[in-house]
């Protein structure tokens, strides 16, 4: 056979063989390979329906959506067109809604209790007083759940399907899968925050606190989660990660919320830094009257700096996972 300068191969993976696949992607790679000392390098083109095999055979996927390149154009449509899929994506999963309408659910309907304690109560005051740091911790908490529990399938599902490969040679580029990621997994968070926040309206003094807190506390549980992700390779893996970290985030924040901690001040020292105490604070200062100096820039500092962390750690092993 000559040695043709484009070589158009349609679906060439169809009802074969493992054998069979990789002497086909061999000889892929040595057609291409061929070209590299010619004058006109050769150029191989593959036309075939989604396949794991194609991260094998090709260097660069276009992915072709209703006649368009899907993922081709500005980094802000790129970005668009990776989360509206997850989006649309999970609204089919079973799971990811029965967590997220779960927890939202559960824990604004917690609001509704109160208000009916509150209604028979013989100091209704005292009792909203009191219960201020178990409903902040709660907030929290859930916002937790959501991230730690439904933002690690975006990256597991892309793993399993083996889609994440694809996504790493496209025209996407690293930044730009990572942010779709992060965006789809931020809607969860935000959706579930908004219901949740809405729910306690009536306790919340302070709505630019609140709306502070959900913002950076989404931004750093949407990085843990996307983490998480990166870290599984099977949901035996995932709950196991996910039952780690949300040990080590659940249990600072009910101590902070709901323990005094006078009596070890190491401890409340440590819990002063941790961001899922952090996270907490700026609920529980959105929700009394007066706020002290320099706590919510503290905090708000806290947050903002573990999730730039774990975004950037996210990011390397995001890049790590391309050949």
């Amino acid at each position: 056979m000559h040695a043709p300068q484009v070589l158009l191969l349609y679906d060439p993976f169809r009802r074969c063989d493992q054998p069979t696949i990789d002497l086909i992607v061999n000889l892929i790679r040595e057609q291409a390979q061929a070209g590299k000392g010619q004058d006109t390098p050769a150029a191989v083109l593959i036309l075939a329906e989604a396949s794991t095999h194609l991260f094998a055979a090709c260097s660069r996927i276009y992915t072709i959506s209703q006649g368009q390149l899907a993922l081709q154009g500005q980094a802000l449509r790129i970005v668009g067109t990776i989360a509206t899929k997850d989006i649309r994506q999970s609204m089919r999963n079973k799971l990811i809604l029965s967590i997220l309408l779960g927890t939202t659910l559960l824990v604004a309907g917690n609001a509704l209790l109160l208000r009916a304690l509150s209604a028979h109560a013989s100091s209704p005051a005292n009792l909203v007083a009191s219960s201020l740091p178990v409903l902040a911790s709660m907030i929290s908490l859930s916002l937790m759940v959501l991230g730690v529990a439904l933002v690690p399938l975006l990256m597991l599902e892309e793993k399993e399907a083996h889609t994440l490969e694809t996504l790493l040679v496209s025209p996407a580029r690293y930044i730009q899968v990572l942010a779709g990621k992060a965006l789809a997994g931020s809607v969860y968070c935000l959706s579930g925050g908004l219901v949740i926040l809405a729910a306690y309206h009536s306790l919340v003094l302070h709505w630019h606190l609140a709306l502070l807190g959900l913002l950076l506390g989404t931004a750093f549980v949407v990085a843990l989660g996307l983490l998480v992700g990166m870290l599984s390779n099977n949901p035996t893996t995932l709950s196991m990660w996910s039952a780690v970290i949300m040990f080590i985030l659940v249990i600072p924040a009910l101590l902070s919320g709901m323990v005094s901690l006078e009596r070890m001040p190491w401890i409340e020292a440590i819990l002063t830094y941790w961001p899922s105490t952090a996270i907490l604070k700026l609920f529980h200062l959105a929700m009394v009257a007066e706020i002290p100096s320099g706590e919510v820039t503290l905090n708000a500092s806290l947050v903002a700096g573990a999730a730039i962390m774990l975004y950037l750690v996210t990011w390397w092993m995001v890049r790590r996972t391309d050949r």
